[in-house]
């Protein structure tokens, strides 16, 4: 079986990017970490800044405040917890992936 081209640019890509992996995947679990901690705190700021003095003539303002980051903040929460949980699910790479190129190379080598 004859590869064109951009078939062989995407194997060597695929190889590239399982190379990669085991370095990336520290950045991903750290990077994720902390955005989760940042999104918390802020999350926790927004919540006790909005709800420290209800009587005040600034709680509607307080109260804008708190429904225009809130949704934002919970989004951004939430894609840091997804992205946390794709880097563990994957954390030694990815299966189909890997198959593909094992069975790619076992074919090149029984190819020549």
């Amino acid at each position: 079986m004859e590869l064109s081209e951009p078939e062989r640019r995407l194997i060597a890509q695929l190889r590239k990017s399982e190379q990669r992996w085991p370095k990336l995947r520290w950045f991903a679990i750290l990077a994720s970490g902390a955005s989760i901690v940042f999104y918390t705190l802020a999350l926790w700021w927004v919540y006790s800044f909005a709800f420290q003095d209800v009587t005040d003539e600034l709680s509607a303002t307080r109260l804008g405040i708190l429904a225009m980051a809130s949704p934002v903040l919970w989004i951004c929460y939430f894609i840091s917890c997804a992205w946390l949980g794709i880097t563990i699910v994957h954390w030694n790479g990815n299966a189909k992936r890997r198959l593909l190129l094992r069975l790619l190379s076992e074919y090149e080598k029984t190819d020549d």
